[in-house]
């Protein structure tokens, strides 16, 4: 293992897009889960899925809408941690990456964790298209 230093000078601009890449997603992920949860409990109150002056099925693409936008927050996340690996590391394949300094470890779990919480907010918003908004599990 080599203790070579980064390729260049860490600044403000790096650190916000390294700590942007890594908290992207997890945050993306709990907004929307939040949104998702009040909405649809508002929606769901007296059982018709309407909240207030939006029908059912308003309601289901303002839902589709938020997590369309939170999906690319945290797709943006990954992607900007990525970037910022590939301008770190003096690797160029994922598979025989290390992380020796802080930046490459930010880079390189932002890029995993954005993945992850990508995943997470697609699985989340399955039930958008695959059922009803006020469907109660039996």
């Amino acid at each position: 293992m080599s203790t070579q230093t980064p390729s260049r000078e860490s600044d403000n601009s790096t650190q916000s897009r390294l700590w942007f890449g890594v908290s992207a997603g997890a945050g993306a992920w709990a907004v929307h889960g939040l949104l998702c949860v009040i909405l649809s409990s508002q929606a769901c109150q007296d059982g018709d899925g309407d909240l207030g002056p939006l029908s059912a099925g308003a309601v289901r693409l303002l839902l589709g809408i938020i997590t369309l936008a939170l999906l690319a927050i945290a797709g943006a996340g990954g992607f900007t941690s990525f970037r910022e690996w590939r301008e770190l590391s003096s690797e160029g394949h994922l598979i025989h990456a290390e992380a020796p300094g802080r930046d490459q470890f930010l880079a390189f779990i932002g890029m995993f964790v954005g993945v992850v919480f990508v995943i997470g907010i697609v699985w989340a918003g399955l039930p958008l298209v695959l059922l009803d908004v006020c469907i109660k599990a039996r």
